[in-house]
């Protein structure tokens, strides 16, 4: 009986309600960070981030047009929303993995090519009967920037924002900084570094929060899209970016990529940094970031 680890082992279900905007611009977003044109949303199947075909004969209309960010190929696979099609074959609960021959069945849907968007009829199709995309790994940092936008609005100018492990820091703490600390992946009580921070966006991507252990290995959610198996580069990445959607996509990216080709990445970004325990618990960090360690770990 396999070993289940984290308090969000569950699959996500329910019943596909449409939407007419909040994948919009996250969905245009990330589907230029993995190489495609611009403009996109679709039909959710478990809101706010399990997305699928609504209708695999036609596209879906969306109801916004191009995206803040030019990427291309970006993560250069990394980060594939159509990961989905591999990704919905694991059960964190019961610990359920997909044999070899189901995994290479739903990998043939896998990738963005598979996806084709229009940007003048804002709509969407998927090219492959398995493909399959899901928008959890950006949704909650695309929905921490709107709740940081909505105080913003109210005049408020100091503020600290969370949902589970995206943050959003508005200001300063009225003089100082606010100050993040980074969790020991294999011990919750205790930190690896502290980094201060101001007017910045976090997120942190860990192989602990749904995973269980199958054979002595840890089998978790962050699925590396080429071979829909969890990835095994590090034990966590935290990612400090200009906005929630940025920071949550590339904490994924830069777990999947590994700690030396994810820095190289995260270093060619303008305003963005990473730190990166790895998968023998050492730290790494992009090189412009100035960052407290604490070696032994702190409670």
């Amino acid at each position: 009986m396999p070993e289940v680890c984290g308090p969000n082992q569950g699959k996500h279900t329910g019943t596909p309600p449409r939407i007419a905007d909040p994948g919009a611009k996250a969905l245009c977003w990330l589907i230029q960070m993995t190489g495609s044109c611009p403009c996109g949303a679709h039909a959710v199947t478990c809101a706010p981030c399990r997305y699928t075909s609504a209708d695999p004969e036609g596209p879906v209309t969306t109801s916004r047009g191009s995206p803040p960010f030019p990427g291309s190929a970006l993560t250069e696979g990394a980060f594939d929303i159509s990961f989905a099609g591999v990704g919905q074959l694991y059960d964190y609960r019961t610990g359920a993995v997909p044999d070899a021959a189901t995994l290479a069945a739903a990998l043939a849907g896998v990738g963005w090519r598979h996806i084709e968007l229009d940007a003048p009829k804002r709509a969407v199709r998927f090219h492959h009967p398995r493909t399959r995309i899901d928008l959890g790994g950006f949704a909650k940092g695309h929905a921490v920037d709107g709740a940081a936008r909505a105080l913003q609005q109210l005049g408020i100018a100091h503020a600290f924002l969370s949902a589970g492990g995206d943050s959003r820091v508005i200001g300063d703490r009225r003089g100082r900084p606010w100050s993040l600390g980074v969790r020991d992946p294999r011990a919750d009580d205790r930190l690896v570094a502290v980094q201060p921070l101001e007017d910045v966006s976090v997120s942190t991507s860990g192989d602990y929060e749904r995973c269980f252990m199958r054979g002595g290995e840890r089998v978790h959610h962050l699925i590396d899209p080429a071979t829909g198996r969890s990835a095994r580069g590090a034990r966590s990445v935290t990612v400090l970016a200009p906005d929630g959607l940025m920071a949550e996509a590339l904490s994924k990216t830069v777990f999947v990529r590994g700690p030396q080709a994810g820095l190289a990445l995260v270093d060619r970004m303008p305003g963005v940094d990473a730190v990166v325990v790895d998968i023998d618990g050492h730290l790494h960090c992009s090189s412009s970031l100035m960052l407290e360690t604490l070696p032994q770990g702190q409670p």
